[in-house]
């Protein structure tokens, strides 16, 4: 019997065009366990170019201790296991027209940047290194005050291959609004769609490129700009400043989901990580599903289908998810 070569990207465009595909598409993500078995040195010798023990790249690690040996793609471990690949890429970054971006590792200067580009403001994932422990801190300097975040990342995360975690987030104060608003009124949309199909190119048939886009509104205010407890509290005592926030961000969403037109790819992906414990039924209604719905609305027009990343507990939210 003459075997077919697995094309895992025509299965998942065939199932995402309402399709039946040759076999189910069974495609999924291994970075974080390739990452944290690179850097320990711990990745299985058929995953290695020399046969034996592994590391990652030597971009891609800061252990002395460990001999550099080097290990095959993430594609080619997934090709050798037989799974497709999912690689989640930002279908966008926003250049911060008018704003200086001073970052700090330690205590110790690390980047001074005017008009800085970021893949998920305010996140700072793109820029801050990920094989070197310590805390981060970042001001976002605009001409109305400056808004500050801060990350730390321990030993045993990079290890993990995990990413910094955000301890301080950048609205803290009412008078903070006036300044995030200056931020994304001046930002600029800057597409990635050329890296999408780049990198869907480079991985052939062994995979598939997943465009995300930003946390809806309400899972931005709780993981990105407020922060899950502070935000809580603010739904209780001031929930007029709440819904201010909200209907900036919804509108900042309305205008990046447009420029998507231009983008030829059959499916997006909220970045959300929902949970439906945090996120409650009783504030997903309210907060989440008609924000969903409408962006869904424009989405389906331009002829893609939607998902949403969820890493949490979210059988609270699975019907709602139908809706």
């Amino acid at each position: 019997m003459t075997q077919h070569k697995p094309d895992f990207f025509r299965r998942v465009v065939d199932v995402l065009g309402g399709r039946e595909p040759d076999s189910v598409p069974f495609v999924a993500r291994l970075e974080l366990w390739y990452r944290s078995h690179c850097r320990g040195g711990t990745l299985p010798e058929e995953f290695c170019i020399s046969g034996v023990g592994s590391v990652a790249p030597a971009a891609e690690t800061e252990f002395p201790d460990r001999e550099k040996q080097q290990a095959k793609s993430l594609t080619d471990v997934h090709r050798l296991v037989g799974m497709g690949r999912e690689l989640m890429l930002p279908a966008f970054s926003r250049r911060l027209n008018g704003v200086e971006l001073v970052v700090t590792l330690n205590g110790e200067p690390y980047l001074r940047e005017n008009d800085p580009v970021l893949e998920d403001f305010p996140r700072l994932d793109d820029i801050i290194p990920m094989e070197r422990p310590g805390v981060t801190h970042a001001e976002f300097i605009t001409p109305l005050g400056k808004l500050t975040t801060g990350y730390t990342l321990l030993p045993n995360m990079i290890a993990d291959g995990t990413l910094p975690y955000m301890e301080e987030h950048i609205l803290k104060e009412k008078e903070d609004y006036r300044k995030l608003e200056f931020i994304l009124n001046h930002s600029e949309f800057i597409p990635g769609f050329e890296s999408i199909q780049e990198k869907q190119d480079e991985m052939g048939e062994m995979g598939f490129v997943v465009p995300l886009i930003n946390r809806c509104p309400f899972q931005q205010l709780l993981l990105n700009f407020i922060g899950e407890i502070p935000a809580f509290y603010m739904l209780q005592d001031s929930p007029g400043h709440i819904e201010k926030i909200m209907a900036l961000l919804d509108e900042r969403y309305r205008q990046d989901i447009s420029q998507l037109a231009g983008m030829d790819w059959p499916y997006v992906e909220f970045d959300d990580n929902l949970d439906g414990v945090m996120t409650n039924p009783r504030l997903f209604d309210k907060y989440g599903l008609p924000y969903y719905q409408a962006y869904t609305e424009l989405l389906h027009a331009q002829g893609k289908k939607v998902g949403s990343h969820t890493d949490g507990n979210i059988k609270p939210l699975l019907g709602r998810l139908a809706e």
